[in-house]
C-alpha cells in the first residue's frame, strides 16, 4: 500500500498544478519568491547574502559592529566566535533567528572563523507572513556596522 500511494503521490506532483507545469516548478517558484523576500531583508541590515543554488537557507557576510568586537577580544582573536555574538544580538535586539556558521567548518578552518566578519545561516522556508515580518525587523536594524567590503583596507 505504501509504495502504492507513493507511486500516485510521484505522477501527481509531475501533472500541471496551480497554473505551474508541475507541482515541482510551483514549489521552486515558491522557494524563489520566499529567498527573495529574505534577501532583501539582510541586505538592508547589511548582511551580504551568498549566492545560493539550491536549499532553504542563505548564508550571510555578517557586518562588523564594534560594539560586539569590542571588550570581547584576546588579542585579535575574539574570545567567543563572532557569528555566535551576532547571532545573539539579533535574536534579542531584531527577533530574528540566524544559525551561527562556525560549527558547520571543520576544525582545522574553526580559528579562522573567530575572527570578523563571520558568517551565518538564515532559513527562508517559512511563511512569507514570517519572511516579511522578519525583513521589516532587519530593515530597522541599526546601521552602525563596518561593511564587509570595507574591512579589507
Amino acid at each position: 500500500p505504501m509504495q502504492e500511494a507513493l507511486s500516485t503521490a510521484l505522477s501527481q506532483a509531475d501533472a500541471p498544478y496551480e497554473g505551474y507545469t508541475s507541482y515541482y516548478e510551483w514549489l521552486r517558484q515558491q522557494f524563489a519568491h520566499k529567498r527573495k523576500i529574505l534577501e532583501e531583508g539582510l541586505l538592508a541590515a547589511g548582511i551580504e547574502p551568498m549566492a545560493s543554488s539550491g536549499g532553504f537557507f542563505l548564508m550571510g557576510q555578517l557586518p562588523v559592529l564594534p560594539h560586539l568586537v569590542q571588550g570581547n577580544t584576546n588579542g585579535n582573536v575574539l574570545a567567543e566566535p563572532y557569528d555566535w555574538q551576532y547571532c545573539r544580538y539579533l535574536a534579542q535586539r531584531h527577533g530574528v533567528i540566524g544559525i551561527p556558521a562556525a560549527p558547520f567548518f571543520s576544525r582545522d578552518d574553526y580559528s579562522s572563523h573567530y575572527r570578523v566578519p563571520s558568517l551565518a545561516r538564515f532559513a527562508f522556508c517559512k511563511r512569507d507572513e514570517t519572511l516579511i515580518e522578519a525583513t521589516r525587523r532587519l530593515r530597522a536594524a541599526p546601521q552602525d556596522y563596518i561593511a564587509p567590503s570595507t574591512t579589507s583596507n
